[in-house]
């Protein structure tokens, strides 16, 4: 079998992060199967403690800009009709901030918030920036502190992450086991922010790791437990993030109604989706203003805000009136509302402030939920179905299930804040029409599709494929035939009749060594019958760029799924999506004598070992 390629031959030293004498020490004393248990309630009291500490931070900013850390909405409508300008001053602050200290951050990821984290599973074996991460945190707090128009939980998931992402690498886990504590601590964030220590669990397993697998769920569940314990101990307090009143549903035929507001759900989740990751180029003309442009973002939220002050922060306030049914909002408001918060909190996002979207949907589907029983509830007489806040309720699930694809995940976190049984059937409709719309309309995730606009394809079954699966290195073999862009026509004919039997294709690289793309044998014969000056013609010219390819990290079904698309009898192995330097070929003939050893099991009847 051929050795990796250089760069992932000793993986577990090169991750960047230097170990301390006690975790050597560890490292020494106690076998890597039990550092990765140790470590998992470790990361479930550090994801806990840093999602307390950025919580009360955020406090201390609201206490400081609004002179209450409790009820922003009311802050920010008493100071908008009594001085606008200090208005805009709050959040103009708040801007300077996260430029000034954007200024100094080089190399910022593009991808923000779980989109990150998703990515650095599925490419980057769970390696997360910690410092980077937990400064972006603390602008979080800071932004979303003085008004921003986004939510403090992507701070928590994603610091929590980064942690148990530093746990993982410097006490020299193995890859898979860096992943699920990766999880873990996201779990932990989400659990800390939102009171839910079961919905964040089926959030890591559903949205983040793709499986319900056994042996993922302990791990999860533990660190989501003590995370929650944590935060509640330490910010005394045992309720949810919402004030949510007892459901009532009034008439069983009422759910025909939840199915309708899932589905026209389904459909505000497009839109949520298609907006967000296509966010620069509604916002586009901000690239111009890129030192300044958090500050313009700010100022712009400002000015809408001081009509419309529900817009600003994470807008809990204004989801329990409705809830509560204390503000009688009416129906065109009630639709306005959710379209601006979509707009502003675009434009944050686009402005480059960092934050959660999770809040942000939930306030877009209270309110077009309880616009829409609203509606309801004028067509029907009084008292014949449930109160607009019922709807509101569901709204919020429903949205949650469509712009996040992962109904379950859904179900359980509005079930966990309302902790009332009467809530499931009319939630399970409305978040499976929900998913099921946006499904059928939309291929990925508010998560998945800005990496997908960005040419990254996640694995089509990112499941424990990649904890059991040898990766493509194990099978690579390094001898690989490639020519330059400029090379002849007549050049590339040689090249193809010099090559191996079996080899029917040549790969075209840049000078760095770059993955340009192939040239087939079937591509040259079709191109000699349409082309008589065959000497002005180059590799360029001919080159498919289109042509499949793996990663050397890629798990062996990844590109077994690629071949059985293709007649090619070999594929060839860049090193990353960023480098994408060619590094060999694998066959069809290795990849599926690589696959069955590692997926039948043993004579003995026990499962084969982990690669």
């Amino acid at each position: 079998m051929s050795s990796p390629p250089e760069e992932s031959h000793e993986p577990k030293q090169s991750l960047g992060y230097p170990g301390s004498g006690i975790a050597r020490l560890i490292r020494g004393l106690v076998p890597e199967d039990r550092r990765y248990w140790i470590l998992i309630p470790l990361t479930g009291l550090s994801s806990g403690l840093l999602a307390v500490g950025l919580i009360k931070f955020l406090d201390l900013v609201q206490e400081l800009a609004w002179g209450t850390s409790d009820d922003l909405l009311s802050a920010a409508t008493k100071l908008g009709r009594e001085s606008p300008l200090l208005v805009f001053a709050i959040l103009a602050s708040g801007g300077l901030f996260a430029a000034i200290v954007l200024f100094f951050v080089k190399d910022r990821h593009e991808l923000q918030g779980t989109t990150a984290i998703i990515e650095a599973l599925a490419f980057r074996k769970g390696r997360i920036p910690a410092l980077k991460t937990i400064i972006e945190a603390v602008i979080s707090m800071v932004c979303v502190g003085t008004g921003a128009s986004l939510g403090r939980e992507g701070a928590l998931i994603r610091s929590g992450a980064a942690v148990s992402s530093v746990l993982g690498v410097r006490f020299r886990l193995d890859e898979y086991h860096v992943k699920v504590l990766v999880a873990c601590g996201a779990a932990g964030g989400m659990a800390a922010a939102y009171n839910v220590p079961v919905g964040a669990t089926v959030f890591a397993l559903e949205v983040l790791l793709g499986s319900f697998a056994l042996e993922l769920i302990g791990p999860v569940l533990i660190s989501s437990f003590i995370s929650t314990t944590i935060a509640r101990l330490l910010l005394q307090s045992n309720s949810p993030a919402y004030v949510i009143p007892r459901y009532e549903l009034v008439i069983e035929w009422e759910i025909l109604l939840d199915v309708v507001l899932g589905a026209g759900m389904g459909v505000v989740s497009v839109a949520f989706i298609r907006i967000f990751s296509g966010v620069h180029r509604l916002f586009r003309w901000l690239d111009s203003l890129q030192r300044v442009k958090p500050v313009v973002a700010m100022l712009i939220l400002a000015a809408v805000g001081i009509v419309f002050p529900q817009l600003f922060g994470n807008g809990y306030h204004t989801v329990n009136q409705v809830l509560l049914g204390k503000e009688t909002f009416g129906f065109g408001i009630l639709i306005l509302l959710p379209v601006l918060k979509i707009l502003v909190t675009a434009l944050c996002r686009s402005g480059g402030l960092p934050g959660g979207l999770f809040t942000p949907s939930l306030f877009i589907g209270a309110l077009i939920g309880a616009a829409f029983g609203t509606g309801v509830d004028a067509i029907f007489p009084p008292g014949a179905v449930a109160k607009p806040g019922a709807y509101a309720l569901v709204g919020m699930g429903a949205i949650l299930a469509g712009t996040i694809q992962a109904p379950i995940t859904a179900i359980l976190m509005i079930f966990e804040m309302t902790r009332d049984y009467e809530i499931i059937v009319p939630l399970m409709s409305a978040c499976a029409a929900s998913a099921l719309v946006s499904s059928l309309l939309q291929e990925g995730s508010i998560f998945t599709e800005p990496m997908r606009r960005r040419g990254i394809r996640l694995p089509r079954a990112f499941t424990p494929t990649w904890m059991r699966q040898p990766k493509v290195w194990t099978v690579l073999e390094p001898d690989v035939a490639a020519i330059s862009p400029v090379e002849r026509f007549q050049n590339v004919v040689d090249h193809l009749l010099m090559a191996p039997e079996g080899h029917d294709q040549v790969y075209v690289t840049s000078q760095e060594g770059t993955y340009l793309g192939s040239i087939s044998l079937h591509e040259i014969k079709r191109y000699f019958r349409e082309t008589q000056h065959l000497d002005s013609v180059i590799a360029a010219d001919i080159v498919n760029p289109s042509a499949p390819f793996v990663y050397a990290d890629d798990p062996l079904s990844r590109a077994i799924e690629l071949l059985s698309t293709t007649s090619a009898e070999y594929l060839p192995v860049l090193t990353d999506p960023v480098a994408r330097r060619l590094v060999g070929t694998v066959s069809k003939r290795s990849l599926l004598a690589a696959y069955s050893a590692a997926s039948l099991p043993h004579q003995n009847g026990t499962d084969p070992p982990l690669p």
